[in-house]
């Protein structure tokens, strides 16, 4: 209910005065800003509740929920993740140029293995 007002709210004075299609005024807002209308509402209310993780946990989670392995990891304001599904397609003297947190997982599975 809170969107739908809050859609109005924004749709309206051009809806009302101008007799613009409240639809193509949504599908406008989404070219222009690449964004869903909806999605916009949804952000500019606040948003979703957003819950932080460790890459260590994103790391393990994608490795057993999905079998893939990272092969990097750019730690940043928002981590960012390259994730495979051979890692024997990577030459182990890459993994001098990987980041900490890979070396310390990669070191974790050559330890489980023997």
């Amino acid at each position: 209910k809170m969107e739908m007002d809050y859609a109005w709210w924004l749709l309206r004075e051009q809806v009302m005065q101008f007799g613009r299609n409240p639809f193509q005024m949504a599908e406008d807002a989404r070219l222009q800003r690449g964004m869903n209308f909806w999605t916009d509402v949804k952000d500019w209310l606040g948003g979703y509740p957003i819950e932080f993780s460790e890459a260590a946990e994103v790391i393990r989670f994608v490795k057993e929920r999905c079998g893939l392995v990272p092969v990097k990891v750019e730690p940043s304001t928002v981590t960012e993740f390259l994730f495979v599904t051979d890692p024997k397609r990577f030459a182990p003297a890459q993994l001098e140029k990987r980041n900490k947190l890979l070396k310390d997982w990669h070191e974790e599975l050559l330890n489980q293995s023997q």
